[in-house]
Parts: structure tokens; sequence; C-alpha cells
């Protein structure tokens, strides 16, 4: 998404991300602060509760403009936005409406789009009794060193835990990598699947070590051209697919926590 956007463009665009966050921090001086967005209002101020509260955020005054809204989407996509503090009366802080977005990666949510298949088993459902369908096939979409989405039409639910594969190439060859993972989002479609926004579990470190090799060196292909015409295609329709919900319009205002 261009910064280059016109101002009501980008403030709708600034809604939807929010009304589809997994979660919403702000940060400071390399602080982050965790917390839940309890109200906005388009193209003027964002009700942020925080949960953590230390001496710098005590100590920042109101008109304070040194702040960075980060909104993390369900397929771990990250928007960063400047804001500054209206009001403040913590844990609650008003911000204004982010008028101008950061276009800047942020390394560990950088996504490579990819097209895996993998069986998806269900190992853990927290205050339930599994249900009697708990493998399927499915299909990893992509990749970032936190965690993945999968493509499945297991019924997965929130806090689920999984067992799945990825394999993956480096130089020494080809390697399947056995991983856990928690379900931290769910977007379901209409033909019956859904894409699951999966956060690794007790990765070790020569598993994110093989992860974190096999993105760079995906990432590398990518900036220089060198994989394939038809790959690049599959690769484009994936990463479509999950820019969808970024083009959609929003009403102007909205309550997202009760």
């Amino acid at each position: 998404m261009a910064i280059t956007k016109n101002s009501a463009s980008l403030m709708e665009f600034v809604a939807h991300c929010l009304h589809n966050a997994e979660s919403v921090k702000i940060e400071l001086d390399e602080n982050l602060y965790s917390g839940t967005v309890e109200r906005w209002k388009i193209g003027q101020f964002i009700v942020f509760k925080t949960s953590n509260i230390d001496n710098s955020l005590v100590g920042i005054p109101a008109g304070f403009s040194g702040l960075k809204l980060k909104v993390i989407g369900k397929s771990g996509a990250v928007r960063n936005f400047t804001t500054k503090i209206l009001k403040k009366k913590l844990p609650l802080i008003m911000l204004s409406f982010p008028a101008s977005e950061i276009e800047k990666v942020d390394r560990e949510f950088e996504r490579v789009y990819v097209q895996l298949d993998t069986p998806v088993i269900l190992t853990k459902r927290i205050g339930d009794i599994l249900p009697d369908e708990t493998t399927h096939v499915g299909t990893i979409t992509n990749i970032s060193k936190g965690g993945c989405a999968i493509s499945t039409q297991l019924g997965l639910h929130k806090g689920d835990k999984i067992n799945f594969f990825m394999e993956v190439s480096s130089t020494s060859g080809k390697k399947s990598l056995d991983l856990l993972g928690i379900v931290r989002g769910v977007q379901k479609y209409d033909n019956g699947t859904a894409s699951y926004g999966i956060e690794y579990q007790k990765l070790n470190r020569e598993t994110k070590n093989e992860i974190d090799t096999f993105m760079d060196r995906r990432l590398g292909m990518l900036s220089q051209n060198i994989i394939s015409s038809e790959e690049a295609g599959v690769l484009e329709k994936l990463k479509a697919l999950h820019q969808k919900e970024l083009e959609q319009m929003i009403e102007p205002e909205f309550h997202i926590r009760k």
C-alpha cells in the first residue's frame, strides 16, 4: 500500500485495518505497549487501552507526537501509522486518527508467499473434546519468521493447537520440518475452506534457522526474478488473495470491543 493515497482513502484504509486487526500495539522509543482499541471515529480519534504501563508511558504529555501505531492483521501483515496523544487517563489513551502510513517492513512479520501441501493435525482444543475428524490436508500459503497461513477444510478454532509439516529447500537439499502451532486468526471462505493464521510453538533454534534461511533464500530469488514465470504467477495469485480484504470499503465508525 503506497503512502501516496489521498487522505480520505487512507483514513478508510486505517479503519479497515483496525476492524480486521488481530492485535494492535503502540510503539514509543522502540518500547512496545500491547492493548486493545476500545473505540474510534474515523478521521478524529482512536481510544487505546494499554495492558502494560511504565514510567515512560506515564511521563508522556498530551500532544506528544513521537508514537507509532502498529496494526497486526490476521495474516501477520503489519501496518505502521503515525499518531499523537490527544488525551490520557491511563490505562486509556486517546490518540489522533492516523493521517500517514510509515512504509517500513517489519522483518519479524515479513512474508514469503508459497504453496506447500501439508497434513494438518488437530492435537488440542481448550475446553472441548476433540471432534471426530482431526486430520485433513492443507496448504501453507505464506510464511513469516513468527508463523504462517494455512488453508484447509479442517474446521479449526482460535486457540486450537495443531501439528503440521513444512518442506523447505536449501543448498543441502529439501527437508521436511515437523512443526507445532496455535491458531491465532481465522478467515472463512464460501467454498468451505478457511485460512488460518498460525503462530509457531516450541520452535527450537535449528528449526528456526531452517525457516529463516528458507525465507531469506526465497526473498532473494524473488528480488532477483530468478523463479519461474509459472511459479511467479501462482505466488501473485496467493498474494492477491491475502490482499483482497484491504480493498474493501468500510463504514466510517466502529465499536470493535465491547
